[in-house]
């Protein structure tokens, strides 16, 4: 099955994950309030198991070969994380931890992927500034091939995500904005991804206030119980949201 067709499988199994964990909150206060932190703070990752387990990789490093797809994809994550300036501890963490969820081999070709992305920024800094440079570096790998609308939707909710990661900066949503004019998706659709994201950063947010609460357990099941029923029905709408076939509009 072809990498990006192998997203669908693995967002739908995400909702059934964290349905079971709402099912094991009563048994456990302190696994179940960390476990919803795992699952909150995971959105970003929804499909990159799918794609590492598409991957067909040889064992030996030497003849080690990344598949271009998913090199690709990992460029794009890199991009989005230095287009500011500064990548910042969480970003660099969540960065790494998708890559090598991605490609459990990633660490073999990080120094020439990650070199490779700031010789092109480089290139193009003086002329053009660090802001342009990372655009002409995403637009260089987004035009390489033709995706299909659900495609680009995987990859834009997974650039979108990552760059909620910490603080939303300018330049961060200056650049969502030209991946989503480069991928010809809708202006809705972004909206839509934005609020999904907003409500995710909510709930981890309120996911840490309970982890500190000194209450008993007693008094606050009621509120990690919401959170859960909100993060099911927030999994199943990005679910829905990423395998719709609609046709592609401005």
């Amino acid at each position: 099955m072809p990498i990006w067709d192998q997203f669908k499988k693995a967002l739908d199994d995400t909702a059934k994950v964290v349905q079971k964990q709402a099912q094991n909150l009563a048994e456990n206060a302190g696994t179940a309030v960390q476990g919803l932190a795992e699952t909150a703070g995971n959105a970003v990752g929804q499909g990159v198991d799918a794609a590492k387990k598409a991957l067909n990789i040889p064992t030996g490093k030497e003849e080690f070969q990344p598949d271009p797809d998913i090199y690709d994809f990992i460029q794009l994550l890199y991009y989005v994380i230095t287009v500011d300036g500064e990548i910042t501890e969480a970003e660099d963490k969540k960065f790494t931890e998708l890559a090598t969820e991605l490609d459990e081999n990633y660490p073999v070709y990080k120094e020439s992927l990650i070199n490779g992305c700031l010789s092109q920024i480089e290139l193009n800094n003086s002329e053009y500034g660090h802001q342009i440079a990372v655009k002409l570096g995403v637009q260089a790998i987004l035009l390489k091939k033709e995706r299909s609308f659900r495609e680009k939707k995987m990859i834009f909710w997974d650039m979108l995500s990552l760059a909620y990661i910490d603080s939303f900066s300018t330049e961060e949503q200056d650049l969502i904005r030209f991946v989503r004019e480069k991928l010809s998706l809708p202006k809705t659709l972004l909206e839509e991804m934005q609020n999904y994201c907003s409500a995710i950063k909510e709930i981890n947010d309120e996911k840490e206030l309970l982890r500190s609460s000194p209450r008993p357990y007693n008094e606050i099941e009621p509120l990690v119980n919401e959170l859960t029923d909100r993060q099911v029905a927030m999994t199943d709408a990005i679910t829905e949201l990423l395998k719709d076939e609609d046709k592609e509009e401005q």
